[in-house]
């Protein structure tokens, strides 16, 4: 299932989806590595701790899943991975969602620099 606001996934994050699939993982989603600084906030806005970051990934698109794991579970079950072990392929920085307006910015910039 792909994402229509990542209009700039590479291909090699679909292959890479696919073979985790094909390897055997009943789900698989392309991730990159967090390299912002992630504060946890409590509910009055004080800062509460700093998360780790080394095994925080940003999920990406497309996400993929075997025929039996989609007939056991419903969709919306499917798009949050409930009980099932999910396969983190390698992404992509132009796997990015693009769903801002500074996103969207960033994209125009993109496509002008590829023409």
């Amino acid at each position: 299932m792909h994402e229509p606001t990542r209009p700039f996934t590479p291909a090699e994050s679909i292959r890479a989806v696919v073979a985790a699939l094909r390897s055997g993982a009943p789900a698989a989603v392309p991730v990159e590595p967090v390299t912002d600084t992630v504060k946890v906030v409590d509910s009055y806005g004080d800062v509460r701790r700093t998360t780790d970051r080394e095994t925080l990934r940003r999920a990406q698109s497309p996400r993929g899943f075997t025929a039996e794991f989609l007939r056991s579970v419903d969709l919306a079950e499917a798009l949050e991975f409930v009980g099932v072990s999910v396969r983190a392929v390698p992404g992509h920085p132009s796997g990015a969602r693009v769903d801002t307006p500074f996103e969207r910015a960033v994209a125009e910039a993109l496509l002008e620099e590829r023409q």
